[in-house]
């Protein structure tokens, strides 16, 4: 009988099947804490986008803390993600993971200080703006007239010139 190779024998987690040499180059990375609450740090190779712990299995990357899910706790509800309660993204210890969603993630990250949100300025504050508010109360008040004209008049698209007439952009902008 032919002996197996590693990659072929296959280990049943809570949350899939994986190869056996997955699984082994898993623990052989995954670096437990002193006690079970605090962070369980990924010692392998580092994801440059995220600094996630990442294991390369047959040319898929597999993030070390979703494997770790998976191991620990079960299959990833459909749509949600592997979140961390601690927002470190190098650990792996399964009371610090969690599914969520997308948005839990964004207000989790931006909570945490790792996601700047930055307000984006509307219109003579933002620095693309061509149009003055003059213009744009021009260019609004212009309604039962042709755009022809405008567009080359004030350096803009006739696109722009619909949106604003439209009420689709320039909203804050008002005329009597």
């Amino acid at each position: 009988m032919p002996a197996h190779k590693l990659s072929d024998i296959k280990v049943v987690c809570k949350g899939g099947v994986y190869n056996k040499s997955v699984i082994d180059r898993f623990w052989k990375y995954a670096e437990k804490g002193l006690t079970d609450d605090e962070c369980w740090f990924w010692i392998g190779s580092i994801m440059q986008r995220g600094g996630y712990g990442q294991l390369n299995d047959r040319h898929k990357i597999l993030k070390s803390h979703i494997l770790s899910y998976e191991i620990h706790i079960g299959k990833i509800p459909d749509g949600l993600n592997v979140l961390h309660k601690c927002s470190i993204s190098r650990c792996w210890n399964p009371k610090h993971l969690y599914a969520g969603t997308h948005k839990q993630n964004t207000a989790d990250a931006i909570k945490a200080g790792t996601l700047h949100v930055f307000e984006v300025k509307k219109g003579t504050d933002n620095h693309n703006a061509k149009l003055t508010i003059e213009q744009v109360k021009i260019i609004k008040g212009s309604k039962p007239y042709s755009i022809k004209g405008l567009d080359k008049k004030f350096g803009v698209t006739k696109t722009c010139i619909s949106r604003i007439r439209k009420g689709l952009s320039w909203k804050s902008v008002t005329i009597p």
